[in-house]
C-alpha cells in the first residue's frame, strides 16, 4: 500500500495560505500600534512666556503641551523675570485603564490611541518692593542690604565665647 503524491497533497491550499498571511498582518499592526496612548502635560500660566521646567528639563515657554513617558511624582517649576517663582510637586497619577491587567488590554490588544491630557494652569505673583510698588529700584535694595549687613555686625570677627572642651 504504496501511497502516491497527488497534486492535492503537494500544493497546500491558497485559502488556507489566505488565512494565515491575513492573521499575521493583522497581528503584527496590534503589535506595531501598541503603546498608542499618549501622555500630555499642558501647562499656561498667567502671565504668559514662563519659563518651564519639568523634572530637571527644561522643556519651553508657557503656554505648551509636552508629551510625557512616566506617571509618578514629578516636579513642575515656572520662572519669569519680575515674579516669584512657582514650583509644586506634582502627582501624576494613571488612569484606571493604565492600571495593570488593563493597561495591557487597552495598549497592546486594543490600541485605540487614547489621550490622557493633564491641564496646569498657573497664575504667577508678581515681585514687589517692600513699600508695595511693583519695580523694586536697585539704589532701595542695595540700601536695605547694607542695613541688614551693617545689623548682622562684623561676621569676621572672632566669636568671644570659648569652645566646650572636648569639642574643635
Amino acid at each position: 500500500m504504496h501511497k502516491t503524491a497527488t497534486s492535492h497533497d503537494a500544493c497546500p491550499r491558497p485559502l488556507r495560505n489566505g488565512r494565515v498571511l491575513l492573521a499575521v498582518v493583522l497581528c503584527g499592526t496590534l503589535l506595531l500600534c501598541g503603546c498608542r496612548t499618549r501622555r500630555i502635560l499642558a501647562v499656561e500660566s498667567v502671565p504668559p512666556g514662563a519659563l518651564v521646567r519639568f523634572d530637571e528639563e527644561i522643556i519651553g515657554h508657557t503656554p505648551l503641551e509636552h508629551e510625557f513617558v512616566h506617571y509618578g511624582q514629578r516636579r513642575l517649576t515656572l520662572y519669569l523675570p519680575g515674579y516669584h517663582t512657582w514650583s509644586e510637586r506634582l502627582d501624576l497619577t494613571p488612569p484606571l485603564r493604565a492600571r495593570f491587567p488593563l493597561d495591557v488590554i487597552w495598549e497592546l490588544i486594543i490600541p485605540l490611541g487614547r489621550t490622557d491630557r493633564r491641564p496646569y494652569h498657573v497664575e504667577l505673583q508678581q515681585d514687589r518692593g517692600d513699600d508695595g510698588t511693583e519695580d523694586v529700584r536697585v539704589d532701595t535694595f542695595l540700601e536695605r542690604a547694607w542695613a541688614r549687613r551693617e545689623a548682622a555686625g562684623n561676621a569676621d570677627e572672632k566669636p568671644k565665647s570659648k569652645p566646650i572642651d572636648g569639642c574643635p
